[in-house]
């Protein structure tokens, strides 16, 4: 997946699946499809990684605010947007988003992803 993701067809509600959508509602969560574009999550996974090492208990609620700003407020997983969402955890945006576009740590969330393929 290139880092500026790949473009969905078309934008709205029309990129969530019926059944995506009902379960969501089910549980409070509103699935927009506002986000035009399929995500390159590795900063985003980056950013976790940085919360696990710096402030592990604020980890959860980076991943809610995470997922609810992509999947609810439309809001793209890079740059200032990860700023943003790691300073409504409670987390030191700059320095978050600094370690998450880091090419070394962005190397090690893919690295952790190919061995998980590789033991499956």
């Amino acid at each position: 997946m290139p880092p500026e993701g790949v473009p969905k067809q078309g934008k709205g509600a029309e990129n969530v699946n019926p059944r995506l959508r009902a379960a969501g509602e089910a549980v409070g969560i509103n699935f927009t499809g506002a986000c035009d574009r399929a995500p390159n999550s590795t900063e985003a996974h980056a950013l976790l990684a940085y919360a696990a090492k710096v402030s592990p208990d604020k980890q959860n609620a980076l991943q809610e605010v995470l997922f609810r700003h992509y999947f609810t407020d439309g809001l793209y997983p890079a740059g200032a947007n990860l700023a943003a969402a790691a300073t409504e955890a409670g987390l030191d945006g700059a320095a978050a988003q600094a370690f998450a576009e880091d090419p070394t740590n962005k190397a090690e969330v893919a690295e952790e992803r190919s061995e998980e393929h590789t033991s499956e």
